[in-house]
């Protein structure tokens, strides 16, 4: 009996706080809520409305990081032409972390204010680094350098084994042979 009660209370402590959403102020408090779902996913990235007992608005300036259903999103500059911070959604974090960043273009077309549909990048970012913007067809040329350390799986890239949509293979495969290779380097 006391088996089954100890698995109903851990199961009811996962299911409470998998469900929660939540927000770090740049102060470091903690606020819990539920984060309200955008009209579009690509707003997510730009600016969050958390709904407690008051609704209250904040972007990434004032925001250190969020927790929308179990996905973590950070606040970064990531140093592109606006120097404004923007919200990256973490993909891996290892020696390697992956970020996706989703966004829309603003343009005026014949005096029509017109909107581009989503795009999508990806960065890069080692331990002490900047965030590295991927473009896919210049690390498969060689032209980008980024994995350079990883000559195993540089040459795979530049010989067609990855595609762009495997972008999170790579990275993961490189996290995986970083760790190797550092523990060789210890003994």
């Amino acid at each position: 009996m006391k088996f089954l009660l100890a698995i109903f209370y851990v199961l009811v402590i996962n299911a409470i706080s998998i469900g929660q959403d939540y927000v770090v102020t740049n102060r470091g408090d903690t606020l819990s809520g539920s984060i309200k779902n955008p009209l579009f996913e690509h707003q997510l990235f730009s600016r969050i409305v958390l709904k407690n007992d008051e609704k209250q608005s904040f972007g990434p300036s004032k925001v250190r990081s969020f927790v929308k259903e179990g996905v973590l999103f950070e606040s970064h500059n990531v140093g592109d032409k606006n120097s404004d911070s923007v919200f990256l959604k973490l993909v891996i974090k290892g020696p390697c972390s992956l970020y996706e960043y989703q966004y829309v273009t603003h343009n005026n077309f014949n005096g029509i204010p017109n909107t581009s549909q989503p795009q999508t990048m990806y960065y890069l970012k080692r331990e002490n680094e900047k965030f590295h913007a991927v473009r896919f067809s210049a690390l498969k040329a060689g032209k980008d350098f980024y994995f350079i350390d990883n000559g195993s799986l540089t040459y795979d890239m530049r010989n067609g084994k990855y595609r762009k949509y495997e972008l999170q293979k790579i990275v993961e495969r490189y996290n995986r042979e970083f760790t190797k290779n550092d523990k060789i380097l210890v003994k």
